[in-house]
Order: C-alpha cells, then sequence, then structure tokens
C-alpha cells in the first residue's frame, strides 16, 4: 500500500514539474549544418530540434540561440551555469566534469581532407594518420573539439589555433598543414559553401564515430532531464527526429 502511495506521489510530482514554465539559455555557434548564421539569422538541425522540443512541451521555452558564440564560450557557459542546455556536443572526460549527456542525436564520422595536389591516396586508420603527422606534417583540427583532444592523447602533431571551420580548410589550401581532419558532414556542408572547396578533396576512409548529444549543465535541476527525455520520446515515436535529421541531407541522419 505504501509503495502504491509513493508511486502515485511521484508521479503526480513528475506531472506537475512538466506543467511548470521553464526557461534554459542557449547560444549557437557557425557549424553547418548544426547552426548556420547568416546576417543575424540563425537556423539548421540544433534550432529545428529546439523548436520541436518547445513545441511538444509547451511550458519550455530555449532562449538565446540567435547570440553565437565559440565553442570555447559554450563550455565556459556551461561550466559556470551561464548556460543551461546545448546541442551537437560529443563526450570527453573534460565535458564529463560539468555537463550531462541527456539524449544522443547522431553518429557522424570522422574524415580527412587534403589538398587535390597532394600524391596521397587514402591513410588506412587513426595510427597511420598518427605517424604522418609526427613527420612534421600537422592534423589541421577544431580547437575545443573532441577529436582534437583525442588526436592529442594519441601523439598526433596538431594545429588546434583556430576554432572556425573557414579559417582551417584556408590553412589547409596555404599549406600550414597536411591534413585536415574533421566531421564528415562539416565537410559537407562546406563543400557547398566555400569557394576553394575545389582545392581540396575527402579521402575515401572514415575513421573513428564522433556521437553526438543534447546536453545540459550539471548546475540545472535534474527535473529538467525528464522534460527532455519525454520531448525526445515523442518526437523519436512520431519520425520528426529522423525527419529533421534528413532535412539536411548533407549532415547527420544516422541517428539512434
Amino acid at each position: 500500500m505504501r509503495q502504491s502511495v509513493m508511486a502515485l506521489l511521484l508521479t503526480l510530482l513528475a506531472s506537475w514539474a512538466a506543467a511548470q514554465p521553464l526557461e534554459l539559455r542557449t547560444s549557437s555557434r557557425d557549424s553547418e549544418p548544426i547552426f548556420l548564421v547568416r546576417d543575424g539569422q540563425v537556423s539548421g538541425m540544433c534550432p529545428d530540434l529546439y523548436a520541436a522540443l518547445q513545441r511538444i512541451d509547451k511550458n519550455l521555452k530555449i532562449r538565446g540561440v540567435e547570440r553565437q558564440l565559440s565553442l570555447p564560450l559554450v563550455e565556459r557557459g556551461l561550466a559556470n551555469g551561464s548556460l543551461d542546455i546545448d546541442c551537437s556536443l560529443g563526450k570527453s572526460p573534460r565535458r564529463d566534469v560539468f555537463l550531462r549527456y541527456l539524449e544522443e542525436i547522431s553518429r557522424p564520422k570522422m574524415v580527412v581532407a587534403v589538398r587535390t595536389d597532394d600524391p596521397i591516396t587514402d591513410i588506412k586508420d587513426m595510427q597511420e594518420l598518427v605517424r604522418l603527422s609526427q613527420r612534421g606534417d600537422p592534423i589541421i583540427v577544431r580547437r575545443g573539439s573532441v577529436f582534437a583532444e583525442r588526436l592529442e592523447q594519441l601523439g598526433a602533431l596538431i594545429d588546434n589555433q583556430s576554432t572556425d571551420n573557414k579559417v582551417n580548410i584556408t590553412k589547409l589550401i596555404n599549406r600550414r598543414g597536411r591534413f585536415y581532419y574533421n566531421i564528415d558532414y562539416f565537410l559537407a556542408a562546406q563543400a557547398k559553401e566555400e569557394p576553394g572547396f575545389g582545392k581540396i578533396r575527402i579521402l575515401p576512409t572514415s575513421f573513428e564515430t564522433q556521437p553526438t548529444y543534447i546536453v545540459v549543465s550539471k548546475k540545472v535541476p535534474m527535473s529538467v532531464d525528464k522534460r527532455i527525455h519525454a520531448a525526445m520520446a515523442e518526437m523519436r515515436q512520431t519520425g520528426e527526429l529522423r525527419h529533421i535529421l534528413a532535412k539536411y541531407s548533407s549532415g547527420p541522419t544516422d541517428s539512434p
């Protein structure tokens, strides 16, 4: 009897929490197709996901997506509690300290781009990529990314001075590194946008998978998690999540 009463109370408490207004602070970053920032307007996979979450949970408001921050500043905000939620971040031991990973949304793979005049035709695995870099040919990689940390752990020589994908493409073209290591859908999106993209090519091998998540700061109350889980479950059941991912045809469509 006592257990039944307790279960009912917990159910009522969960229902009450879901009915309460909740505002979560976020930001964007210029990383097409997850965020696309043009003339002060923000679109992309993550804004679409935020819109769907708010449509399902009508008492949930996600504010601040129009504010563009660099990846290190996003991490700092999530760590100190000035930001509450973010979309499409990967796991790392460093982030484990200040994040809760609520929902896996995609499983992109890592690829390598080189200049078109580079004689290399393929790289068979991560070990070979690391060895090639150690000869004095840096791997250009986005600063603050999980995969930059991974390459450093493996002993690779890297250039991780910029958070800007466009800057990193320019570095490759200008021979400031031999390899550009990034998520497959980032490079596919750049292929459509960058005039200089015709000067590089993507090698055929896919490297490690890099799952990405909707995350919240550990400073956010745990009650938030259930609301995000419930809304995401509905999105999966109705097919809306798959529709959002498929909308960005050059982007992540391999959803869990």
